[in-house]
C-alpha cells in the first residue's frame, strides 16, 4: 500500500485469491491479466466494493478463450465486438450497460515491426492471434492441432551420449513420461512410459535402468510436491531421493498457455519443424497429440482419459514449456 500526500491509498493485491479485497469501499480499481482470474472475481469479490462509492473499473488483458472476459466483453460490446483497424483500433461504448466502454488495439500499434514478424514466425497462428492482435479464439476441438506429419522422424532416436530430458505426469493408472533430447532449439522425443497402476518409484527404477545413474533431466508435473496417494514422500522428493536432476516450475503454467507453447513448437516449418517424435517408439504420444480435445475455454476435456488420453501430452508439454514458453520478454527502444 502507498499512502500519498493527499491521503489517498493505493493497493497493490494479487488477486489469485479474490477476497482480499473485501473489507472496505474502493473508488476505482483496474484489475490486469482479467481472463486469467477466476470467473466469479468480478461479481462476487470486486463489484460489491465498488457499490458504495460508485467506484470505477479498467478490465485489461489478453483473451484466454471463450471464458468469463469473453462474457464479459460481449456485454460491453452489445453482443457483437467490433472490427479493429490497425493504428486506428476499436471502440464500443454500450448501450445495453451504460457505462460500459470496450477499447482493443493490436500490438503492431506500438511494437517494431521486426518485432512482431519474430513472433509472427516463432507462434502458430492462433496463438499469435490472441498474444499479439487480443483476438478471442476458439478452443474447442482438437486441442494439438498443429501436430501432423511433419512432426514425425524415423531419425529422432536416442543417442547415449546426449542429455535425456524426460517429461512427467504423475498419475497412479497410468504414470507417463516422454524421453527426449533438445537438440539446436528443437525438441526430438524418441521414447515414453506408460505404466498402468504404477507409482513414482517403479517409474525412477524404469528410467534408472534405460539410461543409468545422472543422465536424465526430469521435467515434472510441478504438483508433485505435494504428497500422493501412493507414496509417504512427496513425487519430487522421491526423484531427488534417487538422485535424478529435477527443474520443476513454482507452479504449472495454465492449461491453455501449455498447450499454446506445445502447438507453437508443434508448428509446420519445413526442414526447421522444432518438435520431431519418432512414431513407432511413441504411439500413444501421438495418439495423444490426435485425439485430446478442449473445451470451448481452452481447458483440456478430461474426458479423454476414460480412454487413456491426455497424461502422455500433458508430460510433453511440462517438458516443453520449461524451455519454450510462449511469451517471451521484448527488450528494446520502444516506437514514440
Amino acid at each position: 500500500m502507498v499512502r500519498l500526500l493527499n491521503g489517498s491509498e493505493i493497493y497493490v493485491i494479487g488477486m489469485d485469491k479474490p477476497e482480499r479485497v473485501e473489507g472496505q469501499p474502493w473508488d476505482g480499481c483496474h484489475l490486469t491479466e482479467f481472463g486469467n482470474m477466476k470467473p466469479t472475481t468480478w461479481g462476487e469479490n470486486v463489484r460489491p466494493v465498488l457499490s458504495d462509492t460508485g467506484g470505477w473499473s479498467i478490465l485489461d488483458g489478453v483473451p484466454e478463450g471463450f471464458n468469463h472476459y469473453h462474457d464479459m466483453t460481449l456485454k460491453a460490446c452489445d453482443g457483437v465486438i467490433p472490427k479493429t483497424v490497425l493504428f486506428d483500433g476499436s471502440i464500443h461504448e454500450s448501450q445495453e450497460m451504460p457505462g460500459w466502454i470496450y477499447y482493443h488495439w493490436w500490438s503492431e500499434d506500438v511494437l517494431p515491426a521486426e518485432e512482431i514478424e519474430l513472433a509472427r514466425n516463432e507462434l502458430d497462428e492462433r496463438t499469435f492471434n490472441q498474444e499479439y492482435r487480443g483476438s478471442f479464439e476458439s478452443y474447442g476441438g482438437r486441442a494439438y492441432y498443429a501436430f501432423g506429419k511433419h512432426n514425425l522422424d524415423v531419425n529422432a532416436v536416442y543417442n547415449p551420449k546426449e542429455t535425456v530430458f524426460v517429461g512427467m505426469d504423475f498419475n497412479v493408472n497410468p504414470m507417463t513420461a516422454v524421453f527426449t533430447h533438445i537438440r539446436n532449439n528443437t525438441v526430438v522425443q524418441f521414447g515414453e512410459a506408460y505404466l498402468p497402476n504404477s507409482n513414482t518409484y517403479e517409474m525412477a527404477e524404469l528410467l534408472k535402468k534405460k539410461f543409468g545413474p545422472g543422465r536424465c533431466i526430469i521435467r515434472p508435473d510441478s504438483t508433485g510436491k505435494s504428497r500422493s496417494a501412493n507414496a509417504t514422500k512427496s513425487n519430487l522428493g522421491i526423484l531427488r531421493n534417487e538422485n535424478f536432476r529435477v527443474q520443476a516450475k513454482s507452479s504449472n503454467p495454465l492449461q491453455i498457455d501449455r498447450i499454446n507453447a506445445m502447438n507453437s513448437i508443434l508448428k509446420d516449418r519445413g526442414s526447421a519443424t522444432r518438435y520431431k517424435i519418432h512414431p513407432t517408439n511413441c504411439p500413444k504420444t501421438a495418439n495423444d497429440f490426435n485425439k485430446v480435445q478442449t473445451l470451448d475455454d481452452g481447458r483440456i476435456d478430461k474426458r479423454g482419459e476414460r480412454t487413456g488420453l491426455v497424461h502422455l501430452s500433458d508430460a510433453a508439454g511440462y517438458n516443453v514449456v520449461y524451455d519454450f514458453s510462449v511469451i517471451k520478454p521484448f527488450y528494446g527502444s520502444m516506437p514514440r
